[in-house]
């Protein structure tokens, strides 16, 4: 089985449309780098307690004081670095953006990749996630959902962030945002409801015909 089919029958079986629930640029910035280490319900916490404290505004975030950011955030775990890192982050979108995340969008992809890089705490899978689901652009995200799929299904996994991500781009039967966002939700459906880590349920897998079953 090649990839291109695989890539093709993930996003027929498990792709959802709208998959990231916020529509915000800013939000999903936030989110994204909470996201780190932690699970979406406990994200989901925390930026209601954001939302709550009138803190989704990169001005108002900017200017509060830590320790109100560390309290609002304190359900997303590891609190005290996250809180660093979106002052990081928010430094950097008060002084290089002007306050608007969105005008990375006006410069070459590649270039706002390397700003959001530059940010301390930002990795290459956030600084993805930042471009894909908070600006449209088309860039496909790895997370070790993807890893684990990919690896449980046979197939040769590079050591490096940036081949795997190319890789699936290759792959993708379309090179736009749309597909991307929707190849990335159905790597990340099928690993939370079939492909488990430790007790996957293989018997019910959409792919499980093409599985190698490398637990």
């Amino acid at each position: 089985m090649d990839l291109e089919k695989i890539v093709k029958m993930l996003i027929e079986c498990c792709g959802v449309e709208g998959w990231w629930p916020s529509n915000d640029p800013f939000e999903i910035s936030v989110q994204a780098i909470l996201t780190q280490n932690t699970n979406w319900k406990n994200v989901m916490k925390a930026t209601k307690n954001l939302k709550e404290k009138g803190l989704i505004d990169p001005k108002r975030m900017y200017e509060a004081p830590l320790e109100v950011l560390e309290d609002a955030i304190r359900p997303a775990g590891f609190y005290k670095l996250k809180a660093k890192r979106l002052k990081e982050f928010l430094e950097f979108v008060m002084t290089r953006l002007d306050g608007d995340i969105t005008r990375l969008r006006n410069i070459p992809m590649e270039d706002a990749r390397n700003m959001l890089l530059s940010v301390h705490g930002i990795g290459k899978e956030t600084a993805d996630t930042i471009l894909l689901f908070a600006l449209n652009l088309p860039i496909m995200v790895v997370d070790a959902y993807t890893k684990r799929v990919l690896r449980r299904l046979g197939f040769d996994m590079p050591n490096n962030y940036d081949e795997i991500r190319k890789m699936l781009e290759k792959a993708s039967p379309k090179k736009d945002a749309k597909t991307y966002k929707l190849l990335h939700s159905a790597f990340d459906e099928l690993a939370k409801n079939y492909c488990k880590k430790k007790t996957p349920i293989c018997s019910k897998c959409p792919l499980e015909k093409y599985c190698k079953k490398l637990i």
